[in-house]
C-alpha cells in the first residue's frame, strides 16, 4: 500500500514501526562498529605482544601499531606476569 493512501491510525503505526526499525538498525550498526574497534586493538596488542617477546624496542613496536607507550609498558607487565 502507498504511504498516501494510509488512514491517520495506519500513518501513526506506520511511523512507530519506522522510528523502531531506525533505532535497531542506530543500535546494531553502534555496537558493530565498537565491535570492529576493539578487534583492531586486539591485533594490535597481538602484534605488539609477539614484537615484544622477540625483543623488539619500543620505538619499533610504536611504529608498526602506533601503541602508546604506556600501552606498551603495560603489556610487557601482562607478559611478564603471565610468564610467573
Amino acid at each position: 500500500a502507498e504511504i498516501s493512501n494510509f488512514t491517520k491510525k495506519e500513518h501513526e503505526e506506520y511511523e512507530r514501526s519506522l522510528k523502531a526499525y531506525r533505532d535497531l538498525q542506530n543500535t546494531i550498526d553502534y555496537k558493530y562498529n565498537i565491535g570492529r574497534k576493539e578487534g583492531r586493538k586486539e591485533e594490535k596488542n597481538l602484534v605488539a605482544i609477539v614484537m615484544i617477546e622477540n625483543n623488539e624496542p619500543n620505538t619499533k613496536i610504536i611504529k608498526y601499531t602506533n601503541l602508546s607507550i604506556k600501552e606498551i609498558e603495560e603489556l610487557r607487565i601482562e607478559i611478564k606476569n603471565h610468564e610467573t
